[in-house]
């Protein structure tokens, strides 16, 4: 039973904003990178994420997981503003210097 456990391949964990994200149709950078490390590929990132939401996704993901190998954090603009909003049960982020509508 150990044995099945010890060949397990170790995680590699990525958060950010659009550069993480997996939206495109292409392969980003972290599955690129997940294959070359041969690593399970954790992508946490969200289109418009501020630091705040990047930072508590990462410490929540590392909390709950097991055999981490890698962690890379892609910090997203500091004027981008993230919050969680208990009664909609997700995160909110703006940029405070552009104008938004409705």
């Amino acid at each position: 039973m150990l044995e099945f456990f010890s060949k397990r391949k170790k995680k590699l964990i990525v958060g950010g904003c659009s550069y993480v994200a997996d939206y495109a149709t292409f392969p980003l950078w972290s599955d690129l990178l997940a294959n070359k490390l041969n690593m399970e590929l954790i992508n946490l990132g969200k289109c418009g994420a501020g630091n705040k939401e990047i930072y508590s996704k990462i410490v929540d993901t590392i909390v709950t997981e097991d055999k981490i190998g890698l962690v890379v954090p892609m910090w997203s603009e500091f004027q981008r503003v993230s919050f969680y909003v208990d009664k909609l049960q997700s995160w909110k982020s703006f940029h405070t210097d552009r104008d938004y509508l409705n």
